[in-house]
């Protein structure tokens, strides 16, 4: 009887082992995502990230494809554990968001010279419009569809950069973040202007995961502010996407490396753990609610409560004081900040205003080489001195002040360039 026992006590031992062996969340090595075409502003993205978690000893292996749709085949065929895509541009029936990336400005870039002033302008234009399995693609045919347009142009399915490579092209979709190196080239180039999309607000309407946005006039650096005036166009989120059987460690870590302070530093429009947080538009995957969610638990505290009918009212009185409390200092340090946020913003605005004035000495006197070598320190100066002033995160994370980097960075490639030529 004895033997029977233990028998039945091993066999239970090692049943348990195995399904805890069979069941365990395991993080894939490599964490395979699946991030668009070599170019693109989410592959950037998702090497970065992957730069930090290789920090933490956890490897990623990033898989180039032609966009957001096909991002997504791979993740539902099981060949990537995360994937990219533009919101709205792909079915993401059976798979949740594990976090909002950054925003994606919708922009018709096109030739200048080629009598292109509004959308309907481009009928009979040769026009890209982003590669067939891109998120690109997609919402270049929503908007054209809202215009009457499909059908009407000459459509060529690259990707935006190919515009500068082939002067037969008049025009094309972009679908990326304003501070993507390949659109700040393009554009600096001067040979390009912006489109105004005037139906912005209607397609806001009509469409969910689109909001409007405005292009503030000198976005980007050339001859003159380009564009030479604030423009209205439309955004959305580009989104990280899981499964919803994805490893909750996997994602815990991921959005850990996502809001590493290296992150915000590189990709600048990137959005902020708070703003994350109150994503609403798809459902998110349980392990991002509770990475975002830091009273996660309190459900299980509450039920506990609720059965010590005793104490219930007294508990709940002493939670609703200590609520109020930490509401009032929350008011008072929120009041304090957008003080703090406010003067930083002027001292901003204040720094902007230099880094113009530097490029108008620079178009002044780019022949003499003492004077470039000058500005060149006055430039590098005027950054360091920003980045130790303008400390406030929500700061950091504001389109000012990534254009004021944008700005000293191209200053810094002018005076270079210019400095190569004169020797």
């Amino acid at each position: 009887m004895g033997s029977w026992v233990k028998w039945i006590l091993t066999l239970v031992a090692l049943v348990s082992v195995l399904l805890w062996f069979f069941t365990r969340d395991v993080v894939p090595r490599p964490i395979r995502i699946a991030a668009s075409n070599l170019e693109s502003q989410e592959y950037r993205v998702a090497t970065g990230l992957g730069d930090v978690l290789a920090d933490s000893h956890r490897p990623v292996k990033l898989l180039a494809g032609d966009g957001s749709r096909d991002n997504i085949e791979k993740l539902r065929a099981g060949e990537a554990d995360l994937a990219v895509a533009k919101c709205g541009s792909v079915n993401l029936q059976g798979l949740e968001v594990v976090a909002p990336l950054y925003p994606d400005a919708l922009l018709f870039v096109v030739r200048r010279g080629r009598n292109i002033h509004r959308i309907s302008d481009l009928v009979g234009k040769k026009v890209l419009v982003g590669l067939e399995l891109s998120g690109t693609h997609e919402l270049a045919r929503i908007i054209l569809k809202h215009y009457q347009l499909v059908g009407t142009l000459q459509e060529s399915q690259q990707y935006f950069t190919n515009l500068t490579k082939d002067p037969t092209l008049d025009a094309a979709f972009v679908a990326t973040a304003l501070t993507n190196p390949d659109l700040v080239e393009l554009m600096s180039s001067e040979e390009f202007e912006i489109l105004p999309i005037d139906q912005a607000e209607a397609l806001a309407t009509l469409f969910p995961y689109f909001h409007t946005i405005s292009i503030p006039a000198g976005m980007f650096l050339g001859g003159g502010p380009v564009p030479p005036r604030t423009l209205q166009t439309l955004a959305l989120p580009c989104l990280l996407i899981g499964d919803p059987q994805s490893s909750p460690r996997m994602i815990d870590l991921v959005l850990g490396a996502l809001y590493e302070h290296r992150m915000r530093q590189l990709f600048p429009t990137l959005y902020t753990q708070e703003a994350a947080a109150n994503w609403s538009l798809t459902p998110m995957h349980p392990a991002s609610r509770n990475f975002y969610d830091p009273y996660r638990g309190l459900g299980t505290v509450t039920a506990f409560l609720s059965s010590l009918t005793s104490l219930k009212e007294l508990m709940v009185a002493s939670v609703a004081l200590i609520w109020l409390g930490m509401e009032r200092y929350r008011r008072a340090q929120e009041k304090h900040q957008q003080a703090a946020l406010s003067e930083q913003k002027e001292r901003l605005g204040a720094f902007i205003n230099q880094t113009i004035q530097l490029e108008e000495q620079l178009v002044a006197q780019m022949d003499d080489p003492i004077f470039l070598q000058e500005l060149f320190v006055k430039v590098s100066q005027l950054k360091v001195q920003a980045l130790r002033e303008l400390t406030h995160e929500a700061l950091r994370s504001d389109l000012g002040f990534a254009i004021f980097l944008s700005q000293c960075r191209d200053l810094v490639d002018q005076i270079q360039r210019i400095q190569g030529r004169l020797k």
